[in-house]
């Protein structure tokens, strides 16, 4: 079995990551890097646990170690993971800064361990059905196409995401969950103009993103606000066709809060049922929506660490586009402009 380390201790370890590594049969969750060693021995009482992530390399070597950690801190962190002889999933973002992310490939290669970046939501189930439906032309042929996530918290909260530092906010929070849908679905865009702002009082960074991604033939719209109250438009694709539209956030998040135990079968409360609309201008036909599984990245990740899988379930490369449109989306907002991206 695959040796695992979590650094981290906050909502994205306990709900996103350690759910799937204690469940799946590829790995073995030996050790923890985090500051509440007595909360985390009440859950994982087997395991070694430490207050830093020099501490638990000069201790031992695991295979994987998981960044769970706040953004500012994966490039650090995973260039200390590497170079001691680990693999390293890091959460989404991969890194915060191109360069970094240019560095750490460098690292990796030199190393020969691999960088596995956790970008979930492709594994959203209304991703999945929307992809799929795109790939077999069911929809016509795209012309504007809007991706949302938005949430209502009109007031900010004292939390390190929402705080002043480098890397927090909401474009590094959502942002690279919108981009990375859009580039799987549409590719590289052309150029990019972004709105970045702090719209609630006392905000101390970016809390909404409206970014233009502009494509030959297309255009495609990125978006997450705080004022977003009752259900939440998460798709808008609109065709030669028709359009179809999609509201609410995949329920496995909801699930994985409230103790689901994940797995590679459907795991889901049966309860759970989420449909789409496709809307032409004759009718409206309600859709099914497949359901989602993030268990599968760390199926995918446990196949390939073990030799039986080529292919990463997220490349690196990817995740160093979504890090690019990211910067430039920022560099967009700084100048007014709309800018081209050099791919």
């Amino acid at each position: 079995m695959v040796s695992v380390a979590v650094v981290g201790w906050g909502m994205s370890a306990k709900t996103f990551h350690l759910p799937f590594i204690v469940a799946s049969k590829h790995f073995s969750l030996v050790a923890m890097v985090t500051s509440q060693s007595s909360a985390c021995a009440s859950l994982y009482p087997a395991i070694k646990c430490f207050t830093s992530i020099e501490e638990l390399l000069a201790d031992s070597i695991p295979d994987l170690i998981v960044l769970a950690t706040p953004n500012h801190l994966h490039f650090e962190q995973a260039k200390l993971a590497l170079l001691a002889g680990c693999n390293v999933l890091i959460d989404k973002p991969f890194v915060i800064s191109v360069a970094q992310g240019e560095a750490l490939c460098k690292i990796s290669e030199s190393c020969d361990r691999q960088i596995f970046v956790y970008h979930n939501r492709r594994w959203d189930g209304d991703f999945m059905t929307l992809q799929h439906a795109l790939a077999a032309g069911q929809l016509g042929d795209v012309k504007l196409c809007t991706i949302q996530f938005d949430r209502f918290r009109p007031h900010p909260r004292e939390r390190w995401r929402e705080s002043a530092i480098e890397g927090a906010g909401i474009w590094f929070d959502l942002g690279p969950h919108l981009i990375d849908q859009a580039l799987l679905l549409f590719g590289r865009p052309i150029s990019l103009q972004a709105r970045l702002n702090s719209l609630r009082d006392g905000s101390k960074n970016i809390d909404y993103a409206n970014v233009n991604l502009f494509y030959a033939d297309k255009e495609v719209v990125l978006r997450a606000s705080p004022y977003t109250a009752g259900p939440m438009l998460r798709y808008q694709v609109e065709t030669t066709l028709g359009t179809w539209r999609k509201y609410g956030l995949d329920p496995q998040e909801d699930s994985l809060k409230n103790g689901s135990i994940p797995s590679m079968e459907p795991w889901l409360d049966d309860a759970v049922t989420e449909t789409a609309q496709w809307c032409t201008g004759q009718a409206v036909d309600i859709q099914p929506i497949q359901a989602g599984n993030y268990m599968q990245f760390y199926e995918q990740v446990g196949l390939f660490l073990t030799g039986q899988l080529v292919h990463p379930p997220v490349r690196v490369e990817e995740a160093l586009d979504v890090v690019k449109v990211l910067e430039k989306a920022i560099e967009s907002e700084r100048s007014g402009c709309r800018l081209a991206i050099d791919w």
